[in-house]
């Protein structure tokens, strides 16, 4: 009995620790396999990860310059054409009363939401800086007004203070405004044609600032230095041009100095309509200002405008936001549309690719999943190893080609000031594709899962 007993113990403990033994090694073996198998699909599919990788890239590229041609669009006329109407006077050119451009207005339906007319006269605004003195004109192509504190104030609805020795240097781009204040001013107070003449010949034949200065007799000027300028952002007027628009400077100065110069002033009505019929009323300006121009409809039959050349009666056309849109977007809505479409057509590639890959590995598979079963797998167990593996197949393409897709378009994008603003976009693309990937991910995961055999 003894014998047998120690026996029967001896054949208990070494049975226990056989079972022991087979069960971890069994689950050493099935992780290994696991892993390698894993390992082994990641570089069987590296050609599938790279091409699907490239079309996403491609995708996120093409849709993001669709996206990128709109946003720039929208965000730069929405900010140099802050108005939706904009009148500009220049001596004897479009000279009508504010109570004229109201009753216009209102016979044509129109009801008045804000209305501000802006003084200011013409000038001509000359920098020494580190690398010389320019005309800031002819460097930049933007107008410069001079504009007094108590003017600015009222038209913005703001209280800035403006010392008698300072400058006020307010542009409606906010990229400009940010630009570092590091030189000297001289304005010269003159007519617009008188002034960018003057530009043009001080362009042919450029002096330093003293000699300048010097040369100007008794034409009215102003100097100041850079400690006391400073400069803000702020939509005060609509700018001039179709496309590409150069901005507006305004020059602001104290009141009494503003005052001393006894320049002539000129008009800028600014107003935004609340309700009406927008394309009507502006129909009712132009004929109105054609009238007071003593013109027939052939003028301003072109809506083309060359930024600056405000003494020609042709380039001083009234300026109407939405018709500002519909030309920048007839211009550049195929484009848009183009670039979208081909980044569709890359993105239904990547989604075409991805599934002719999966639905040609079911038969593969199934030998895999029998394999699995024979080490002690069951379904469920299956099922996580397949869902590794889809994982893998259709999120690292999407976080490679991201990635790419977002360091590209920031590198294309990086020179724009509304870079920020338009990366936002392309931000919701790359989201807008996830939620695609993982609709064709959870849909084709069901029926891979059913093919192979493991669906419960």
């Amino acid at each position: 009995m003894t014998f047998w007993y120690i026996v029967a113990q001896n054949l208990k403990y070494n049975f226990g620790r056989f079972l022991s033994y087979f069960f971890v090694n069994s689950f050493v073996v099935a992780v290994l396999f696991l892993y390698g198998s894993l390992s082994h699909r990641f570089f069987s599919y590296k050609v599938t990860l790279y091409i699907v990788s490239l079309l996403i890239f491609i995708a996120i590229y093409f849709m993001g310059m669709g996206i990128s041609i709109y946003t720039y669009n929208d965000k730069t006329i929405r900010e140099f054409v802050p108005y939706d109407f904009m009148i500009e006077t220049n001596g004897e050119i479009n000279r009508i009363s504010e109570d004229k451009i109201k009753k216009i207005v209102k016979d044509a339906g129109g009801i008045l939401d804000t209305f501000s007319p802006l003084k200011f006269t013409y000038c001509q605004n000359y920098r020494n800086t580190r690398d010389g003195f320019i005309n800031y004109y002819m460097e930049r192509q933007r107008d410069s007004l001079v504009v007094s504190e108590s003017e600015f104030n009222r038209h913005m609805g703001l209280s800035i203070n403006v010392k008698p020795d300072e400058l006020l240097l307010v542009y409606n781009s906010s990229a400009n405004a940010k630009e570092p204040v590091d030189f000297d001013t001289i304005i010269t107070i003159e007519p617009w044609r008188k002034g960018v003449t003057r530009a043009e010949t001080f362009e042919k034949n450029p002096a330093d600032m003293n000699t300048f200065v010097g040369k100007l007799g008794n034409v009215k000027h102003l100097a100041y230095d850079r400690e006391n300028t400073r400069s803000m952002y702020a939509p005060f007027i609509d700018s001039y041009g179709n496309i590409e628009y150069a901005g507006v400077l305004a020059d602001v100065i104290d009141d009494k100095i503003y005052a001393e110069l006894k320049a002539k002033e000129e008009n800028a009505y600014l107003f935004n309509l609340k309700s009406g019929n927008g394309q009507k009323v502006f129909d009712a300006i132009l004929d109105g200002l054609r009238n007071i121009n003593g013109s027939n409809e052939s003028l301003w039959k072109s809506s083309s405008l060359v930024f600056g050349k405000k003494d020609d009666i042709t380039n001083l056309r009234p300026i109407y936001k939405q018709e500002r849109f519909n030309m920048a977007f007839g211009i550049g809505g195929f484009t848009f549309f183009a670039f979208s479409f081909i980044g569709f057509l890359f993105l239904l590639s990547s989604g075409v690719v991805l599934y002719y890959k999966i639905v040609t590995d079911i038969d593969e598979e199934k030998e895999q999943i029998v394999i699995l079963k024979r080490i002690g797998l069951n379904d469920k167990e299956c099922r996580r190893y397949l869902t590794t593996h889809l994982a893998i197949l259709f999120f690292t393409p999407f976080v490679i080609g991201s990635v790419l897709g977002m360091a590209y378009m920031h590198g294309e994008l990086v020179f724009s000031p509304y870079v920020g603003y338009m990366m936002e976009f392309i931000w919701i693309i790359i989201g807008v594709i996830a939620v695609l990937n993982v609709i064709l991910y959870l849909s084709l995961r069901k029926r891979f899962f059913k093919g192979v055999g493991v669906w419960t």
